[in-house]
């Protein structure tokens, strides 16, 4: 108020103020009981698992979120899903018979 006063003109705060769409914010509490569902939910999976993601929640979820991941973690048994049929093996094309050489 005292630069105020001499100046006639409001400080200004050191921070930009935040424009937005919050609306779909959820309650802190919310987010934070998601996050000890996750950190539990990872817990559980098997330590070469967990190791895979380097132990950390964060990237599973950023794993899971990409949709280009979809099979593996199929195959994983992270997500629900089939299992892709492994293909048999094509048998080797028969060799030609050689023509014989005159």
């Amino acid at each position: 108020m005292g630069q105020y006063t001499k100046t006639g003109v409001l400080p200004q705060g050191q921070r930009q103020p935040t424009y937005g769409d919050f609306t779909n914010v959820t309650e802190f509490r919310d987010v934070v009981d998601r996050i000890k569902v996750a950190n539990d939910d990872f817990s559980k999976l098997d330590a070469e698992t967990r190791a895979k993601f380097g132990n950390k929640p964060e990237f599973l979820i950023a794993f899971l979120s990409d949709p280009a991941n979809a099979q593996e973690a199929i195959e994983m048994g992270l997500i629900p899903g089939e299992k892709a049929q492994e293909k048999p093996a094509e048998p080797e094309p028969a060799e030609q018979p050689k023509e014989p050489v005159e």
